[in-house]
């Protein structure tokens, strides 16, 4: 069930106007590069217990996607990862207000 505070996929928002996209590091899933929400090379990779951080760079946003421990990708290689529309928030860029 879609949550009422997420952006609804394909949601229309007025043309111009800055935004901010928050996705949370659990949220973000490994994925193929054909269905990637976003790419980019491995900039670094924490072990923590339980999990690890795959510290992703993507343009001037680095990327940070959580996921089981164990995951290594090399640093320097490709990383891609997708998320569910339903967990993706946009937020106005200048008041912070979510849309």
């Amino acid at each position: 069930a879609e949550r009422d505070d997420a952006l609804a996929a394909g949601a229309a928002l007025a043309s111009g106007r800055a935004v901010t996209v928050g996705i949370r590091p659990e949220h973000l899933v490994p994925c193929g590069e054909r269905d990637a929400v976003v790419s980019g090379p491995v900039e670094m990779v924490e072990q923590l217990g339980a999990d690890a951080l795959i510290h992703v760079g993507h343009g001037g946003n680095p990327i940070i996607v959580r996921v089981a421990h164990g995951t290594s990708p090399a640093v320097g290689s490709t990383f891609c990862a997708t998320a569910d529309p339903t967990r993706v928030f946009a937020f106005d860029a200048a008041s912070g207000q979510r849309l």
